[in-house]
């Protein structure tokens, strides 16, 4: 009989590349995804947030409890739980409620962001040099 020469691999050598293997398959899957669908999921979050807090507020206004402690409190709770800072301006531009101690870089970059939507600007970026944020997000 003739014998051939197989090289064998030691079993410890097999599970080591078969894990390596998977590894690098679930990094890669991993990558694809957050790519393709994070930010899809995020925008539909935060746009349903935002309407969410856009609802309070305006409920709040038009029954006049916006300058209420238990507006404030709710007002908090929200830009808390959701991570999003919130301005109020009325009719002259003058800051009604705000959630940042800033409330004037708030109205800056409200005014900057809506002045460059209604210029038609096709940049992707605003002048503080992060994305714009889509027209479904910034206007409930």
């Amino acid at each position: 009989m003739k014998r051939t020469d197989h090289v064998k691999y030691p079993l410890r050598h097999q599970f080591s590349l078969l894990f390596l293997a998977l590894l690098a398959g679930m990094i890669v899957i991993s990558l694809v995804l957050n790519d393709t669908l994070l930010e899809q999921y995020y925008v539909h979050n935060k746009t349903k947030v935002m309407n969410a807090a856009y609802k309070s507020i305006n409920d709040a206004a038009n029954s006049g409890d916006i300058s209420s402690e238990g507006f404030d409190i709710e007002l908090r709770k929200i830009c808390e739980k959701y991570n999003i800072d919130v301005i109020v301006l009325d009719a002259d531009s003058q800051t009604v409620k705000s959630s940042s101690n800033d409330s004037s870089f708030l109205a800056k970059r409200l005014w900057d962001n809506l002045l460059q939507m209604g210029a038609g600007a096709s940049s992707g970026e605003d002048t503080h040099g992060s994305r714009k944020c889509p027209k479904s997000v910034t206007q409930p």
